[in-house]
């Protein structure tokens, strides 16, 4: 009877065992199906986000000195950004009430109001408002040239009287914004303005043609405006609502356009006589 005791604990004993290392070995092998899966899982995660990255999705982590470059490059792009915005301010024109801006920038140029007045059509003696205008320019660029034609003894007087000071104007650039009062027809503006500019380039002339082009199928609405750019050396440049839609190469063309506001005879009278006040005031 003991023998056979002994026999049972001993097969109960190996029993217990056999069941443990059962249990050890099927938690063993769960155990590396986790590891496994978990590292597939991470592996697909890391394929993923390189995948990702290829298409654009997104980025590699910039290094500290890339992050504070672009932090730098943006904080300077902003601050110009707004400085321009700042320097931007209007004032009104009296007839038309409409606002044009005291200052206006063409690539790296400047130009600062100088003279505005308003363009009136009489029709069956009725005043038609038509568009408030601006002259524009350097004044760095116009003292130098008041210098070159005057010299640096000329009177204040002298420069007033003189049609040379706006001959002066010739050698600088200039620029002339028009904001129309009403709803115009495109074709009305540039057979207006051709009206005054073909006696000084000729009726054939192929700037000309060019510049009456630039208008076709354009209607002008209120508060609309049109930009006229002469650059030194004689390019014209047409801006529509503030988009460029054409440059013409001609320097009597930029000369011809400017002089129908400040020549012998100009359209808007009161504009003559801002800008000649003003030449006179300007130092040289």
């Amino acid at each position: 009877p003991a023998t056979t005791t002994r026999g049972a604990a001993r097969d109960a004993s190996w029993f217990a065992n056999d069941a443990w290392r059962r249990r050890r070995a099927r938690d063993v092998a769960n155990d590396k199906d986790d590891d496994e899966n978990e590292n597939a899982r991470m592996t697909m995660m890391k394929m993923d986000k390189a995948h990702r990255r290829e298409r654009g999705v997104i980025r590699a982590a910039p290094s500290p000195w890339t992050s504070r470059r672009a932090m730098l490059a943006s904080t300077s792009a902003s601050m110009r950004d707004d400085a321009s915005r700042a320097v931007v301010r209007f004032v009104t024109e009296a007839r038309t009430g409409l606002k044009i801006p005291e200052s206006t920038r063409f690539g790296d140029a400047l130009l600062t109001l100088r003279a505005k007045g308003a363009r009136i059509k009489r029709i069956a003696g009725v005043g038609i408002k038509v568009y408030a205008c601006g002259i524009y320019v350097n004044t760095r660029d116009v003292r130098e040239a008041m210098r070159a034609v005057f010299g640096a003894g000329a009177s204040m007087g002298e420069m007033a009287e003189s049609e040379r000071a706006f001959d002066a104007l010739r050698r600088c650039e200039r620029s002339a914004r028009l904001v129309f009062a009403r709803d115009v027809g495109g074709d009305k503006i540039a057979d207006a303005l051709a009206e005054r500019i073909r006696p000084a380039l000729g009726a054939n002339s192929k700037s000309l043609h060019r510049f009456e082009a630039l208008f076709n199928g354009v209607t002008f609405q209120k508060g609309a405006s049109l930009d006229f750019h002469a650059k030194i050396g004689g390019a014209l440049e047409t801006r529509i609502r503030g988009q460029s839609i054409g440059i013409i190469h001609d320097q009597a063309l930029c000369d011809a356009l400017f002089d129908a506001y400040l020549g012998t005879k100009p359209v808007i009278p009161s504009i003559k006589d801002d800008m000649r006040t003003w030449l006179a005031s300007v130092v040289l």
